[in-house]
């Protein structure tokens, strides 16, 4: 088949021609354009995606190292509250130890009051050879250990005398 070309034909092709190739041209040069700008879009929301996510971080830190503090916070009141506790306990039990001391230092003086009155009114002790016992009519040397106690002794000056009171020998120290 031939081609004819026909007169003046030629110029429109090469304008056809530039024009489809400056077309072509164009869109290259908005196609990369477009890339470029696809590219700085990206990047933009990388970068703003690793902003907030850094600023999730720093705020999830935040809140870690608050709760830290409160949990630490915690702790040192509750070490206050148990060394006041602690401190409370110390002093009711000095507080008891001093009222108990008062009170066996009170029983104390009373049972030297109470001797001192017993002391007193019991009947004067004479040195005698022997001592009877008024409730039980029983008469001991005054080395023996079942002496009776002070307020029933009766002194005795011989056995004979302890005889004629009434009173029989005891069988410990066997006067």
């Amino acid at each position: 088949m031939e081609y004819k070309q026909k007169k003046g034909s030629s110029s429109v092709v090469i304008i056809l021609m530039l024009l489809a190739i400056g077309g072509i041209g164009y869109g290259i040069y908005s196609y990369t354009q477009k890339q470029a700008v696809l590219r700085q879009e990206r990047r933009e929301q990388q970068r703003l995606a690793q902003e907030q996510a850094t600023r999730a971080l720093e705020e999830k830190y935040r809140r870690e190292e608050e709760e830290r503090q409160a949990r630490e916070e915690e702790r040192r009141r509750i070490r206050e509250e148990e060394a006041q506790q602690s401190r409370k306990r110390d002093e009711e039990r000095r507080a008891q130890i001093n009222q108990d001391r008062q009170v066996r230092e009170d029983a104390q003086r009373h049972s030297q009051a109470e001797q001192a009155v017993q002391a007193a009114q019991a009947p004067p002790v004479v040195e005698s050879q022997f001592i009877g016992n008024r409730n039980s009519k029983v008469f001991h040397k005054p080395t023996c250990r079942t002496l009776p106690t002070p307020n029933n002794r009766v002194a005795l000056g011989s056995r004979a005398e302890a005889e004629r009171g009434g009173f029989r020998p005891c069988k410990n120290c066997r006067p």
